[in-house]
C-alpha cells in the first residue's frame, strides 16, 4: 500500500485574467481560420480571400520536453492535418502520433484525433467574426499518451487585418464529454506517491500521469497574437496562450505559454513552418517544445 503525498500547490491567478483582459481588447482580432485550421492548438494561419477555396495538407514533427513529479522526459509528435478552407468557413481533421521516452516508459500511441469546423461571419473585408468547435476523440496506446474520453471545445474567434498585419484572439471552453474519477494535475516539482485507492490521477486512466496534452474536466482557453505579412521573405506570427481550470483538482490554476511561428513560402504551393513555444508564469504543462511543419496548398 502506497500513500499520497503532495507539495503545497501554488496558484497563478493573475496571468489568465490579464490574458483574457488583453484578449477582450483584442477580440476584434482573431483570424477566422487560425483556430479551426489547427485543431486545439489554434496556430496562426493566413486569411483566405473572398471566394477563396483551398485544400491544405500539413505534416509537422515537434519535440516536447516535460518535467512531471519526479519524472523528466521527452516525446515527439508526428502530426498530419487535412483541412478544407472556403470563404464561409473551414473544416478538417488532425491526426497526432506520439513517441514518448522517459525513464519509466518508451511507448508510441495515438494521442487523440481532432475534428474541427468553423463558420465565419464577415463584418467587413478586414474584420471577421467566427464560431466553431473542435472535437478530440479518445486516443490509443499508453495511458501516458492518450485520454480515455472525448473532449469538446466550442469557441468564438475574431480577427482584424490592418497595415499588412493580422491581429487575432479567441476564447472557448474545453469540456470532457465523459465523467471521470477525480483528476490530479501535478505541477513541476510536486512529489506524489500513489495509493491503491487512487483510481486515476489524470485523464488517462489507472495510475498513470497523462503527460501528452494534459487537461481537466472544464477549462477556459484563450489565445491572442499577431500574424505579420511578408517580412524579409518570411511571415512571422507571435502569440500568447492561456488555460484556466474551471473544474477539477487544479480548479483556479492557470497555465500559459508563448509561441512564435514562421511561414516560409517555397514556390506557390509549398511552405515550411518552424514553431517554438515556452511556458510563462509559475505553472507549466511542458518545459518547451519546438518543431517544423511542411504544408502543401492546392
Amino acid at each position: 500500500m502506497y500513500s499520497i503525498r503532495r507539495s503545497k500547490r501554488r496558484r497563478n491567478r493573475l496571468a489568465f485574467p490579464s490574458l483574457v483582459a488583453a484578449g477582450g481588447g483584442a477580440l476584434l482580432l482573431l483570424p477566422a481560420f487560425a483556430i479551426a485550421a489547427c485543431g486545439l492548438e489554434g496556430c496562426p494561419a493566413e486569411i483566405p480571400e473572398t471566394g477563396d477555396r483551398r485544400i491544405h495538407v500539413e505534416h509537422e514533427v515537434r519535440e516536447f520536453s516535460y518535467s512531471v513529479l519526479d519524472t523528466d522526459g521527452n516525446y515527439t509528435r508526428y502530426q498530419t492535418r487535412f483541412e478544407f478552407i472556403m470563404s464561409g468557413g473551414a473544416c478538417g481533421v488532425s491526426v497526432p502520433l506520439v513517441h514518448l521516452r522517459d525513464r519509466d516508459e518508451n511507448a508510441t500511441g495515438l494521442s487523440g484525433v481532432v475534428l474541427f469546423g468553423e463558420r465565419t461571419l464577415a463584418s467587413s473585408p478586414a474584420d471577421v467574426f467566427g464560431y466553431g468547435f473542435q472535437l478530440e476523440l479518445p486516443g490509443s496506446g499508453s495511458a501516458r499518451i492518450k485520454s480515455d474520453h472525448a473532449e469538446l471545445l466550442p469557441y468564438i474567434s475574431m480577427r482584424s487585418k490592418k497595415a499588412g498585419a493580422t491581429m487575432f484572439a479567441m476564447t472557448g471552453v474545453r469540456v470532457a464529454l465523459q465523467e471521470a474519477d477525480p483528476i490530479l494535475q501535478p505541477e513541476a516539482g510536486d512529489t506524489i506517491t500513489l495509493t491503491m485507492s487512487a483510481d486515476k490521477i489524470a485523464h488517462g486512466g489507472g495510475e498513470e500521469i497523462l503527460v501528452v496534452n494534459p487537461h481537466e474536466r472544464w477549462e477556459m482557453t484563450a489565445r491572442i497574437g499577431v500574424n505579420f505579412g511578408d517580412l524579409h521573405g518570411t511571415r512571422p506570427s507571435f502569440y500568447l496562450h492561456g488555460d484556466r481550470v474551471l473544474q477539477g483538482d487544479r480548479e483556479g490554476d492557470t497555465f500559459g505559454h508563448a509561441g512564435v511561428m514562421l511561414r516560409i513560402p517555397v514556390g506557390t504551393r509549398w511552405s515550411i513552418r518552424p514553431v517554438a513555444e515556452v511556458p510563462f508564469g509559475g505553472l507549466r504543462r511542458f518545459d518547451w517544445n519546438a518543431g517544423v511543419g511542411v504544408r502543401f496548398s492546392h
